[in-house]
């Protein structure tokens, strides 16, 4: 059965396209050789985590992750589990899944050997899913309490933003153009929203005025009608970026602490 399943895997590597493909494809195939000509469990665990290894370094880290869960199946010692759950942490981190890396555990007598990585990657994920509370309560609990002066700063980390509605700014540009954009935080651009389509409305109304309906039409109604519903996306999209701003700049505050507390 093992032959067949060699034969198989050397098939399926002879058609990788690309130079870097085939490196991958031979180095995993070499791997599940290895496994599969393994005599006990220990043997077959080295194997796999080099599979790990390997996808790891070539960015798959969906299947890096499905060779650790196909490693626990074997006898496995306390190092060699600790070894596991931490990939299997960093490959979930690598993966940007950050919401299983924040209730990912260790035991008391595991993952000792990556303490400040473990540190490092689940405070980040919490910083990540802009979870400030819980980030800071966390940095504290890992800080040395004789450090006052990195205490206070933690301390004085914001947990919140001034939270701009998309929904609200547009409403409040359909309800006078300009208003949208001010309330997002850009009043020079709110206001001349505003002057424009005053403008064009100024205009459009003189040619009706004059009975030049052509011109009030084409040069003044349509003008209005394209600023003013542009108008509402602007507002919409400012607020978008303005919390976007506020955001990163929290999100780079924890990200300098937390890297000068794990170094």
């Amino acid at each position: 059965m093992r032959y067949w399943i060699f034969t198989l895997l050397l098939s399926a590597s002879l058609f990788t396209k690309g130079q870097s493909n085939d490196s991958l494809g031979n180095a995993l195939l070499n791997a599940e050789m290895h496994f599969w000509q393994a005599g006990n469990d220990s043997t077959r665990y080295n194997a796999l985590l080099l599979k790990v290894y390997i996808y790891r370094r070539a960015g798959l880290y969906h299947q890096a992750i499905n060779e650790i869960d196909r490693s626990r199946s074997y006898a496995l010692t306390v190092d060699e589990k600790s070894q596991l759950k931490y990939e299997e942490l960093l490959n979930s981190f690598l993966n940007n899944d950050y919401g299983y890396c924040t209730t990912f555990r260790f035991d008391s007598n595991e993952g000792t050997n990556y303490a400040k990585q473990i540190e490092l990657m689940q405070l980040y994920s919490l910083n990540e899913l802009q979870n400030w509370t819980n980030c800071k309560k966390q940095m504290l609990a890992y800080l040395d309490k004789t450090d006052t002066i990195k205490t206070k700063e933690i301390l004085n980390l914001p947990e919140t933003y001034r939270h701009k509605d998309p929904a609200k700014s547009k409403r409040l540009s359909a309800f006078l153009p300009g208003l949208g954009e001010i309330y997002a935080g850009y009043p020079a651009k709110g206001i001349t929203s505003f002057l424009l389509n005053a403008g064009f409305l100024a205009f459009t109304g003189y040619n009706i005025y004059y009975h030049y309906y052509i011109t009030s039409v084409f040069s003044g109604f349509l003008p209005v009608s394209k600023f003013y519903g542009g108008g509402k996306r602007l507002s919409t999209n400012l607020a978008d970026r303005h919390n976007d701003q506020e955001i990163n700049k929290i999100k780079r505050l924890y990200s300098n602490e937390i890297l000068g507390m794990v170094k």
